[in-house]
């Protein structure tokens, strides 16, 4: 099942997952810290296009989390 985390940097250098959004039929479903789930429900831009990307956009949307969240403080794992 293809699956994403999303990791926070902590204080110390280590990284926490903060949500996991996992592929359910053909939908992304997220679970994790509110702020972070309710973001990710509003969309993120594509990859290939400025689209945006909803959950129910399914393997996409998981695809482009990897982009959109890039930083230091925030970043995305591959789909696994």
């Amino acid at each position: 099942m293809a699956s994403v985390n999303i990791l926070q940097l902590q204080d110390d250098g280590t990284q926490v997952r903060v949500a996991h959004c996992v592929l359910v039929g053909e939908n992304a479903q997220c679970e994790g810290e509110s702020d972070i789930v309710s973001y990710l429900r509003s969309g993120v831009v594509g990859l290939e296009s400025e689209e945006i990307l909803f959950p129910k956009d399914g393997l996409r949307f998981l695809r482009a989390l990897k982009f959109h969240f890039k930083s230091g403080y925030l970043n995305a794992t591959d789909v696994e």
